[in-house]
Formats: C-alpha cells, sequence, structure tokens
C-alpha cells in the first residue's frame, strides 16, 4: 500500500474516533499535504522556491509540535479524559513525538543540504517515528472513549 494512502486512511480513522469521542480533530492534523508524496522518486531535485515553501511550511509544523509539553499534547488527542494508565501514555507519545520531531528535522536537514529528498535510513526513520506517533495517538483516543463509555453506564 502506497504511503500516502496509509497516511490518509490514519487521518480519517483520527477524525471518525474524535467524531465519536464527541470532540473536534486537533488544532494540527496531519494530511498528506504535510508529506512529501512517496510517488516521487527520492533523489527527484526539487525546486528552490517548491523546496523553501514546503521546508518552511514544514519545520514550522514541526517545531510547533516540539514547543508542546506532555500535558498540552496529551490534551489536544484526548481532551481532560484521565482514563486508567493516561500519565503513562502521555509520557510515551511525548517521548515518540520527540523521535517524530527529531527524525522530521533530520529528514528535512538533507533535502535542505541537497535539494533532494532523503533515502534509506532517514527516510525509514521518519516514516517510522511517524507511524509510531500517529499509533501512540490512536491508542490514547481509544483508550478514552472506552473509558468515557464504561463510565457513563
Amino acid at each position: 500500500m502506497k504511503m500516502s494512502v496509509v497516511l490518509l486512511m490514519a487521518c480519517c480513522i483520527s477524525v471518525k474516533m474524535y467524531a465519536q469521542a464527541g470532540r473536534k480533530a486537533p488544532h494540527k492534523v496531519w494530511t498528506n499535504d504535510d508529506f512529501s508524496s512517496s510517488t516521487t522518486p527520492a533523489n527527484k531535485p526539487v525546486s528552490a522556491g517548491e523546496q523553501s515553501d514546503d521546508l518552511r511550511k514544514q519545520k514550522e509544523a514541526l517545531d510547533a509540535l516540539a514547543s508542546e509539553t506532555p500535558r498540552q499534547l496529551a490534551d489536544e488527542i484526548v481532551g481532560d479524559v484521565q482514563f486508567p494508565g493516561r500519565d503513562a501514555w502521555q509520557q510515551k507519545l511525548y517521548s515518540s513525538m520527540q523521535e517524530f520531531v527529531a527524525a522530521g528535522r533530520k529528514y528535512f536537514d538533507v533535502v535542505s543540504s541537497t535539494g533532494k529528498r532523503p533515502e534509506g535510513y532517514t527516510e525509514t526513520r521518519w516514516r517510522q517515528a511517524q507511524w509510531a506517533y500517529s499509533d501512540l495517538k490512536e491508542e490514547g483516543i481509544s483508550k478514552a472513549a472506552n473509558w468515557k463509555r464504561e463510565t457513563r453506564k
């Protein structure tokens, strides 16, 4: 399955779970527009204008994410729902976000310095960090929704 399809599916699932939990999505929902297309060859040169605008937006999104505290990050995803194990989940989420941001910054450093999309380890590390972070967000949304359902009984 292509990366863009996987990311799109993850975004759709996130929005659906937020709606089921009676919450609106966080202020930043990652979409395919936030990431390079997987159908583009990794070494295809990027025009200077396209590169600088895309890089700026993506770096700003990473910087905004990196500036959040563990509590802020968790609250954006599950609100103030204090489901069992939330503290441990919140710390795992924060650690995963830091790995995601570090891998993303490395990825964009390569693009900035070479003008090409990275391949190999740098790209793989960033994609894996994206998936891990996304999985933890979904886990928290699910746990919060289940806890809310259980406490209403």
